[in-house]
Formats: C-alpha cells, sequence, structure tokens
C-alpha cells in the first residue's frame, strides 16, 4: 500500500534505529598540501532485504543507484547498502530525528557536528589547534555514544 511521507518516516526510523549507522569519520587527506585530516558525518545503513534501503534511496539520496554485495561466502543473501556524508546526512538526520529512539543522541550530536562545520571559514589553510580538538571531541563523543548506547 501507499504510505505517506510521515509514515516513511516513521517506518525508516524504526528501520534505522535497528540496522542504520550514524558516525564521524577520520580521514588523513594526503591530497591537500596542509594535511589536515578529515572529519566527516556519515549515515548508512545496509540489509539483505533491499525494499527499505530503496525507500531511503528515493527520499534522501541524489543519486539512486543502490550499493549492491554479493553474498560473502556460499549461502549468504547478498547485501544492499546506503550511504550519505556530510549535509546529505545531516539533512538527513534532521528528518528523522523527531521518530528515532535508539539513536536519537546520535543524531543530535551528529546535526550539531555539522552545523558547526558548516560554520567554519574555509580558508584551505592548516586548521588551528583548538577547531582540531574541536573536530577529535566530535569523533570521540560520537564513538562513545555508539560504544555504550545498548
Amino acid at each position: 500500500g501507499y504510505m505517506n511521507k510521515r509514515e516513511k518516516l516513521f517506518y525508516l526510523a524504526g528501520f534505522f534505529d535497528g540496522e542504520g549507522a550514524i558516525f564521524i569519520g577520520k580521514d588523513k587527506n594526503y591530497r591537500s598540501k596542509n594535511k589536515n585530516t578529515i572529519y566527516r558525518l556519515c549515515v548508512s545503513c545496509g540489509n539483505t532485504y533491499s525494499k527499505p534501503i530503496k525507500i531511503l534511496y528515493e527520499m534522501f539520496s541524489i543519486s539512486k543507484k543502490i550499493t549492491y554485495r554479493e553474498g560473502q561466502k556460499i549461502g549468504y543473501k547478498p547485501w544492499f547498502q546506503w550511504l550519505l556524508t556530510a549535509n546529505l546526512a545531516m539533512n538527513f538526520l534532521k528528518e528523522i530525528v523527531p521518530y528515532l529512539i535508539v539513536k536519537k543522541k546520535q543524531a543530535l550530536l551528529g546535526i550539531s557536528f555539522q552545523e558547526w562545520k558548516n560554520s567554519l571559514p574555509k580558508t584551505g589553510r592548516k586548521r588551528p589547534e583548538d577547531i582540531l580538538k574541536t573536530f577529535e571531541t566530535y569523533h570521540i563523543k560520537m564513538w562513545k555514544i555508539n560504544q555504550f548506547s545498548i
């Protein structure tokens, strides 16, 4: 049957609470001259059942191409994966946060991280020490919530 947007958000929140992940990824950026470490808000969701992943793609992704992996071993089902980063991830979290239960804390932290990151000046130079510390603090805070929120 047809679900309206609010019903889809309810459904996706329950699905994402169980199957999703919110994290602040950390990458060394070897391409840039200043060697800034890149911190990136990510949300992802994977499942062997493609229907909910398709709904996530339809509602929140620019690309409609679903990442698909064959079963890793004989008898394993194929795997469908959805991933968003940065502002797309934040926009997803803003829409879904009122309906989350398990991952509400991570979602709120992810939103505040991305809003803070967006407010930083884009200089292309090495970031000041206090800003690097704040990035790392967000990264660790998210990691800790994810470790201990069972």
